[in-house]
């Protein structure tokens, strides 16, 4: 018998809800903003509502006591942690958070909205290869999500997982080669080998991004593109959200952005100083909105709405209402082959 996921696996023609080409019907893209190789197109909703969230968010949960994330049980389990939401609300967790504490620091694999009054056993991957001790027993948000090239890949792998078996993992030997790679390219150490030393490395770099970008009233996504080319969005249902998070977004695409200064992980194109063009933001909408799609059963609330092709990958998170889409654009790269020497003590310490 075939496991939950898969038996709710279905076309997103089976779907009861707002296609993605409905949702993004009511989307405009505003004034762009660049600077050096960065490039951002907020989303703008068309109707815009004054009204409060419905649900908190993690980093919320947590400050106001109503949320914990802790390991699934003692010994610990590198794919999972435990979130209990003791709030009379859903807490919305996002997909590529950061997590920081426990036995090692953790990134989401996917958005979930977290029921109230319940435990959530939610997905997770490793971005610290080399701990495993418990530095303190509950987990904080950080102020980063993971850096947008690993979220493309993790996006493309967790739904690969859904479709083939109903898990929800990444491919953790990518997230560790990925991460190692780019501490190497960005000149970052950490004996823990942690995702958040390159950004500690980088912080100088990466601030004045930050300070160079600013959202905008009423902005409830974002489009960014690097050396010109469009590389991917997140879209929220709710401009507060997107308020809350543009710093983390904008540190993550900052971090790619100087890498592919130093020749990584995204190729630098002969107009690479020049900002990317409006009409490249609209033809990678259009490849998301006719771009094949299945519906999944989410963990926590709502259904999990998976979609791309060979050039894009993408998911979002329907509960009645897209909460939250990301896409990302492929760069061809075979990121199973991915692997460092770096990685493998730790691989056989924690599995």
């Amino acid at each position: 018998m075939l496991p939950d996921a898969i038996n709710n696996t279905r076309p997103a023609t089976d779907f009861v809800g707002a296609t993605l080409g409905e949702e993004f019907s009511g989307i405009h893209v505003g004034k762009q903003a660049h600077f050096r190789k960065l490039t951002l197109f907020p989303l703008m909703r068309s109707t815009h509502t004054s009204e409060g969230l419905d649900y908190l968010l993690l980093e919320d949960a947590i400050t106001q006591g109503f949320g914990r994330v802790t390991e699934i049980h003692q010994a610990g389990s590198v794919s999972e942690l435990r979130f209990d939401n003791s709030s009379d609300l859903p807490v919305l967790l996002l997909g590529g958070e950061e997590l920081i504490g426990a036995k090692q620091n953790r990134v989401l694999n996917l958005t979930i909205l977290a029921p109230p009054k319940q435990t959530t056993i939610i997905p997770v991957s490793c971005v610290e290869a080399g701990r495993w001790s418990t530095a303190n027993t509950n987990f904080r948000s950080s102020d980063n999500v993971m850096h947008s090239h690993a979220r493309a890949q993790q996006v493309m792998h967790v739904t690969q997982a859904m479709r083939a078996s109903g898990s929800h993992r990444s491919n953790q030997y990518a997230v560790w080669g990925e991460i190692a790679a780019k501490m190497q390219r960005l000149d970052a150490a950490s004996p823990t080998q942690a995702m958040s030393a390159i950004y500690e490395r980088q912080a100088t770099a990466v601030e004045e991004y930050v300070r160079a970008f600013q959202w905008q009233d009423h902005q409830a996504g974002i489009v960014f593109a690097i050396n010109g080319r469009v590389l991917g969005l997140d879209l929220f249902d709710n401009d507060q959200v997107m308020c809350r998070f543009f710093p983390k977004f904008v540190r993550s695409f900052a971090l790619d952005a100087i890498d592919a200064a130093y020749g990584g992980s995204t190729p630098n194109a002969p107009e690479a100083n020049e900002p990317a063009k409006a009409e490249a933001v609209t033809d990678f909408l259009a490849k998301i909105t006719s771009a094949p799609s299945s519906m999944h059963r989410a963990i926590g609330i709502g259904k999990d709405i998976r979609f791309g092709t060979s050039e894009m990958a993408g998911a979002g998170l329907w509960a009645k209402r897209y909460i939250h889409i990301c896409a990302f654009a492929q760069n061809g790269r075979d990121d199973q082959t991915f692997q460092t020497r770096m990685s493998r003590p730790a691989h056989r310490r924690m599995w």
